[in-house]
This record gives structure tokens, sequence and C-alpha cells, in this order.
């Protein structure tokens, strides 16, 4: 073999593993990334069950919980707001009284705002209205 065509044989080769390498790794992750998890391979598939419109989702059992849970939720979420209220700068209720943002959520036109992106989900999420 001449050293012209050794040259080029290098060459060839040299670009050859450059290009492929970077498409071998990338390849070499998403496998890795898609692989399951060995202990998962025999679990069953959750599959969605559509509930009927007169048929409650949860037990009323399930639903006195969940209303228990949900007050228990709103009196931390209010004493949470009780703390903060007693560590508020001034610095920072001055800083919130200038943003337009929290001058917004005080006011009335909050609310219409609120509901268009409530609508807007429910849109997106295709619920009846």
């Amino acid at each position: 073999m001449s050293e012209r065509s050794r040259s080029n044989w290098v060459v060839a080769t040299t670009m050859t593993a450059i290009l492929l390498l970077p498409l071998l790794i990338v390849v070499a992750v998403i496998i890795g990334a898609r692989a399951a998890d060995p202990a998962d391979i025999g679990a069953p598939v959750p599959r969605a069950v559509p509930i009927a419109q007169n048929e409650s989702p949860t037990k009323p059992e399930a639903t006195a919980v969940a209303v228990d849970s949900l007050a228990a939720m709103v009196q931390q979420h209010q004493a949470m707001m009780d703390q903060m209220r007693v560590s508020l700068s001034p610095t920072m209720t001055e800083q919130m009284n200038r943003d337009p943002m929290w001058q917004m959520m005080r006011s009335g036109a909050f609310i219409p705002f609120l509901q268009a992106h409530e609508d807007d989900i429910d849109r997106m999420l295709a619920r009846d209205q």
C-alpha cells in the first residue's frame, strides 16, 4: 500500500470515528435512559378508568377524612400567614405596595383574570363547562 493511500485511509477512518462516536454516545444514553428498572418489569401498568357522571369518585368515609384533612390544612395555612404578617418588615410592605402585581391582586381586576385562566385550563383539558 502506498504512503498516499495509507494516509487517505487514516484520514477517512479518523473522520468516521469523529462523526460516529458522538452518535454512538447519544444512542447509548437514550438506550440507558429508556431501560426499565428490573424491579418494574413485572409490575402492572395502571390504567385511567373514566367515572360515570352520576358516580362519586370517592366513598363517603374517604370524603369525610378529606374534609377533616382539608380543614387541618387550612388551619396550618392560616397559622403560616399570621406568622408571615408578624415578621413582615416595613421595607417589604412598601415594596409590595409599589409592585403592580400586588396592586392588581388586591383589586377586583384579579378575579376576572383568574376566572379566564381557569376557563383556559378547562378548555385545554377538555373539561365540561
